[in-house]
């Protein structure tokens, strides 16, 4: 019953030094993901308790390099240069991403929001087959050296959060 569902999300891009996001910069792909991977290490070792013989384990891994922190959006029907522009011209983007549920009480509704303050085009690729041609777009999620308008104190690669009923700290 609490499922969020992409006809409920609300996309929004712009450059990233534009001004906040609003309504005109509403974009509607057709698909979107968002990955991100972490680079562990972790050292193999041998250890002895009491009688019993040496076992091998890997320790706790830990950070080996910089994660890889994507997003890909698909666009039904390919429309314009615009995109592919941006790309040659290193344009830097930020994007919300708001999906918004039933009302929990009052005007208070379920809600899950992601934010990247800096988006830079990775690959802009229109697909060349029969029928309508579709655009995806591949962006790389970097850390902002400033948070941009809009995005008040956000300056890591990207912002997840949530509204629900859960009153308890999750981390707790």
């Amino acid at each position: 019953g609490n499922r969020v569902r992409f006809a409920q999300g609300v996309f929004r891009l712009n450059t990233q030094q534009g001004l906040a996001l609003s309504t005109v910069d509403k974009i509607v792909p057709s698909a979107f993901e968002f990955t991100f991977k972490r680079k562990l290490k972790g050292v193999f070792g041998a250890y002895t308790t009491g009688t019993i013989a040496p076992r091998g384990v890997v320790d706790e891994p830990t950070n080996d390099d910089m994660p890889e922190i994507s997003l890909k959006l698909t666009f039904p029907r390919h429309t314009s240069a615009t995109m592919l522009t941006a790309w040659g011209d290193d344009i830097r983007f930020k994007m919300d991403a708001t999906f918004t549920g039933q009302i929990i009480e009052g005007a208070i509704p379920y809600l899950f929001m992601m934010q990247w303050p800096h988006l830079q085009i990775k690959n802009v690729d229109a697909i060349d087959a029969k029928g309508i041609i579709q655009e995806p777009l591949e962006f790389i999620c970097h850390a902002a050296t400033v948070a941009p308008a809009g995005m008040t104190g956000i300056t890591e690669p990207f912002r997840l959060s949530g509204t629900n009923k859960y009153a308890a700290d999750p981390l707790a």
